[in-house]
C-alpha cells in the first residue's frame, strides 16, 4: 500500500542562506536522532546568528546513528555553546550518559550571553 516518493533535503545552512540570512533566536529540535547531522549542516548559522536551541538528546533515537549523545555534546561546545538541563546543570561529554538516564530534552546556550 506504500509508494516512494522524494523529498527535497537542504541544510540548516543552505536554508539560511536563501532565505536572506534573518536573525533566529531559538530553536527547538527534535528529529528522532538526527540532531548532529543537522547541526553540522548549520555551522555557520550557528556560529553568526547563535540562537538559543531547545534539543532532544535520546539514546534510543541515536542507536541508529554513527554518532552517540557525547558526540553531539562535543559539537556544541567547538561551536561555542554551553548545554545544561532545563534545570540548569551544565552538561558535558563527561555526564550526558548518566544524565540521557533522567533528561532528554536540554537547552544550549551561545557562550556569549
Amino acid at each position: 500500500g506504500g509508494r516512494e516518493i522524494t523529498v527535497p533535503a537542504t541544510t540548516l545552512d543552505m536554508w539560511w542562506q536563501q532565505a536572506g540570512k534573518p536573525h533566529i533566536s531559538v530553536i527547538k529540535m527534535d528529529t528522532e536522532g538526527a540532531e548532529l547531522f543537522i547541526l553540522q549542516g548549520g555551522r555557520e548559522f550557528l556560529s553568526e546568528i547563535k540562537p538559543i536551541l531547545y534539543l532532544e538528546i535520546e539514546p534510543t533515537n541515536l542507536v541508529i546513528y554513527p554518532y552517540t549523545a557525547k558526540d553531539i555534546i562535543q559539537f556544541l561546545t567547538t561551536v561555542g555553546y554551553r548545554v545544561s538541563t532545563l534545570g540548569g546543570t551544565h552538561v558535558t561529554e563527561e555526564n550526558i550518559d548518566e544524565l540521557t538516564k533522567c533528561f532528554d530534552t536540554y537547552k544550549a546556550s551561545p557562550l556569549s550571553l
